[in-house]
């Protein structure tokens, strides 16, 4: 069995792992800089045999893995976009990239450094006016970017209502790439500004809904949540009140 060593930094030599066979495979977890390696072979005795040095100029070319948005939803609190993420893979990633649709031209808004900050506010665009796609890609320690993950986008819900019949008639815009594919959409409303209830959902292929029984001289307002085939990652729509 020979015993491979690893010098790293300078005059710093430790064991790297064994191997039967007259090959060995490490990786290199540094950005730039110069490794040596040596090989050890002992017998019965204590005595080794052990090879010459040899050295080389190593570079971390390999980008961190990519990981993808859980949702991108907005806060009926705040009216703010947030996104939310599962934290890379990549233990040598130190920040996430994010990146807006802006005509077909992803552009790069923030830089979030820390592997384990995994949600963003956005408080550059308004989710009323439009829906806003976002993708995120993931940065390690040299500077080496993984690719974009697929696009999420918010989600907008539009109502009309009839006086007479007492209805309210919900739309609102798909989810998109929902991670552990979408299963429903959830409805959710409130009174005058109390507490907010659960009414009923339609399923992942149906983008309207129909609310009964609206109480005359009331506010109303609405919105939708996003649920993937486990429970485990929602996502909310705007908010629409009359």
């Amino acid at each position: 069995t020979y015993d491979i060593y690893k010098e790293f930094p300078t005059t710093v030599w430790q064991h790297r792992g064994t191997a039967p066979a007259l090959m060995f495979r490490d990786t290199i977890d540094v950005c730039d800089a110069t490794i040596g390696y040596r090989v050890e072979l002992s017998d019965a005795s204590g005595c080794k045999n052990v090879s010459r040095i040899m050295s080389g100029q190593f570079s971390d070319m390999i980008p961190p893995a990519i990981t993808s948005l859980d949702s991108v939803s907005v806060d009926i609190n705040s009216g703010q976009i947030i996104l939310g993420w599962s934290a890379s893979q990549s233990s040598d990633a130190v920040a996430y990239i994010i990146y807006y649709d802006d005509d077909n031209l992803w552009i790069p808004l923030d830089t979030l450094y820390g592997i384990h900050n995994t949600f963003w506010i956005d408080t550059l665009h308004n989710p009323v006016s439009a829906t806003h796609r976002y993708r995120i890609a993931v940065l390690d320690s040299c500077w080496n970017s993984s690719p974009m993950s697929t696009a999420q986008r918010t989600m907008q819900l539009s109502s009309t209502y009839d006086r007479c019949s007492r209805q309210a008639f919900l739309t609102w815009t798909p989810y998109e790439n929902m991670r552990g594919n979408l299963e429903k959409y959830e409805i959710y409303f409130s009174i005058n500004e109390g507490p907010i209830l659960y009414d009923g959902y339609s399923d992942a292929s149906v983008r309207s809904y129909t609310f009964e029984n609206l109480i005359p001289e009331n506010d109303y307002c609405f919105f939708v949540k996003a649920v993937n085939q486990t429970g485990n990652i929602t996502a909310s729509s705007t908010e629409s009140c009359f």
